[in-house]
């Protein structure tokens, strides 16, 4: 009886020969999988992806533009320069996300208005001890993780978001479209109430001055009036320096308030433009996945490499294992 290396050697010339005298069975067999497997693959849902392009405002100065958003879902932007991570964070947001989430959507395998839950076909477990909370975590998971994409140029700062969706391209549209609009739409409302807080403030406060330097003002009129002959009093004379000194600080205070003041209503105007959508997405109609025409290639290349070990060594490795149960016996 013959060692295993003796079994299973075989030489070049061998192999060759063995590969020509087989081809036919071999290319016949790999391709026959292959096709097998390209008509199993039609099973398979497409995949769309649908995208969203959007210029943040330049005149904000880089990742300031979203400070308002940040600040309300948690991020400390205070020395940040991670872009990458700054902008999934906020698009990833659960205050943004949950718009989403209740909203109503079309799909195309339900014939009335759905909820997310429906469509990514996430079950209300009323056996778990949280099952609503448990149940909107799994979708805010699913969001993340397999529907929603953030791509940042670091060329030029442009943002691609991206919506990942199974079968239904006009789905995907409206899904991230309405994603960058909730977006805006909250970015707006937060930067808008920041900005009306501010102005509220220093409007009252722009009065209040203003009617306490009326106030010094009449006191030191007053003042000049009954005491005309004040140069003459060291007291009087320290008396009305105080008063015109009030008058000053107060002066200039109400001042730098009204500059405030103005700046704040030039910055609300400014604001409401948080970025531009440089291209809103259209249907997605070229499928992300599966990429059949690949797969199918490389199922009969594989198929090809492990029918041509099968005819090469298949014999011999089963006369090498019925020789080790005989010697075993």
């Amino acid at each position: 009886m013959g060692s295993a290396d003796d079994i299973i050697k075989i030489d070049l010339k061998d192999i060759l020969r063995t590969l020509f005298e087989k081809k036919i069975k071999i290319v016949a067999i790999s391709f026959g999988i292959a096709v097998i497997f390209a008509l199993l693959s039609l099973l398979i849902t497409n995949k769309y992806s649908a995208t969203v392009t959007i210029l943040p405002n330049q005149s904000e100065g880089g990742l300031s533009q979203f400070s308002s958003v940040a600040s309300l879902v948690g991020i400390n932007l205070s020395g940040s320069t991670n872009s990458d991570q700054l902008y999934p964070d906020i698009v990833f947001s659960e205050r943004l996300l949950d718009k989403l989430i209740n909203e109503k959507w079309k799909f195309y395998k339900i014939d009335t208005l759905t909820t997310l839950y429906e469509i990514y076909e996430i079950e209300y477990d009323s056996t778990d001890q949280f099952p609503a909370a448990h149940q909107r975590n799994k979708l805010l998971k699913t969001l993340r993780e397999d529907v929603f994409e953030v791509e940042i140029s670091k060329n030029n700062g442009v943002i691609r978001i991206s919506a990942v969706v199974k079968g239904d391209p006009e789905f995907g549209r409206e899904l991230v479209n309405r994603a960058v609009f909730f977006l805006d739409q909250f970015n707006r409302e937060t930067r808008k109430t920041k900005s009306t807080e501010e102005m509220i403030f220093l409007e009252s406060r722009v009065e209040e001055v203003y009617d306490s330097l009326l106030t010094l003002e009449n006191e030191l009129k007053y003042f000049d009036k009954n005491n005309r002959n004040w140069t003459a009093s060291p007291d009087l004379r320290i008396e009305r320096q105080q008063l015109i000194r009030q008058i000053e600080v107060t002066s200039t205070i109400w001042i730098e308030l009204k500059k405030q003041y103005e700046l704040v209503k030039l910055n609300t105007i400014r604001e409401k433009i948080t970025f531009d959508v440089l291209d809103y997405s259209g249907v997605p109609t070229l499928k992300t996945s599966p990429k059949r025409g690949l797969l199918t290639i490389f199922i009969f290349i594989f198929s090809m490499l492990i029918t041509s070990a099968y005819f090469l060594y298949g014999n011999k490795i089963k006369y090498f294992i019925v020789e080790l149960k005989n010697d075993s016996k």
